[in-house]
């Protein structure tokens, strides 16, 4: 729904019913069984739904800008889990591995949060975006009790933008310079018990406080440079980006170890600096008149 107050003032709001399909890994995983044996147990699994509701205002300001602030709910049902009162696993954590148990659609999910837009679209050679989203994000497991999600960072800052300069004796060529930007909040992960893992002699986390701790929060700055030759039946392109300027050693995971009597942890960084070039031609058909 869309209703204009004014020229440049309209307020929006929608609604929808949304399903989805989990990774393969989720259906065909082998779950062991009493006798060790490893079976399909996850293949009838129903699908996940969550229904989305949306409302916010649109302001279009001078300059082919237009700002944007919504508020959203999303509530997600049919969500496999593990039906289990000392289980917290949810497939909405999920990143890397297959389940071990056999799963059951009984969890759910909600997310809420606002967002703020500020578009330029592309226009006088030159565009930019940036979003701003501030969001909770918690999950509902076998224990029957809402935790946070692994993915609950509680804010996302996203800029991109670039720009276009036409160069050659007719200006038909173009040189091209695009960067984005992104910071967030750190993943999450679940604190260890250090007095019952060092009893044990094996890490044992404290399943209460399910993903209550957050990571090191994370930035990225990406660059890239393009030129454009413009010929009369083709066009050739050559590109150069590079991820993660700043080498910034993003944490991905953190993990623990029992090793000599002690627990350790340590973390898992992303990739630092990755350059990527491309090199394309694109033909133009000749149109012919009828």
């Amino acid at each position: 729904m869309r209703s204009e107050l004014s020229k440049n003032i309209a307020i929006v709001a929608g609604a929808g019913l949304h399903s989805k399909c989990e990774a393969l890994s989720i259906y065909y995983a082998g779950i062991p069984g009493p006798d060790g044996l490893r079976t399909l147990k996850n293949t009838s699994l129903e699908l996940t739904r969550s229904v989305h509701w949306v409302t916010g205002i649109e302001i279009s300001l001078p300059s082919d800008i237009t700002l944007r602030l919504e508020t959203y709910y999303q509530n997600l049902y049919n969500v496999p889990v593990v039906n289990k009162l000392n289980s917290r696993y949810s497939v909405l954590n999920i990143s890397q591995g297959v389940p071990e148990n056999q799963l059951e659609n009984s969890g759910r999910g909600r997310n809420k949060g606002v967002e703020l837009t500020l578009e330029k679209a592309f226009t006088h050679n030159y565009y930019f975006l940036l979003t701003t989203s501030l969001f909770d994000s918690e999950y509902f497991s076998g224990d029957k009790v809402w935790h946070p999600t692994y993915y609950n960072n509680k804010y996302i800052i996203n800029f991109l933008g670039g720009r276009d300069f036409y160069v050659g004796k007719k200006k038909q060529n173009t040189v091209g310079i695009n960067f984005k930007c992104i910071s967030r909040g750190g993943y999450r992960y679940t604190p260890v018990d250090i007095g019952r893992s060092l009893e044990e002699k094996r890490v044992v986390t404290i399943g209460s406080e399910s993903y209550s701790q957050s990571l090191p929060d994370f930035f990225r700055l990406d660059g890239g440079l393009s030129f454009r030759k413009n010929n009369l039946r083709n066009s050739w392109i050559v590109m150069v980006d590079i991820q993660n300027i700043t080498d910034r050693a993003n944490v991905f995971r953190k993990r623990f170890v029992y090793a000599d009597g002690k627990i350790t942890s340590y973390y898992i960084n992303s990739l630092g600096i990755v350059p990527v070039f491309n090199f394309r031609i694109e033909f133009q058909s000749r149109r012919l008149n009828q």
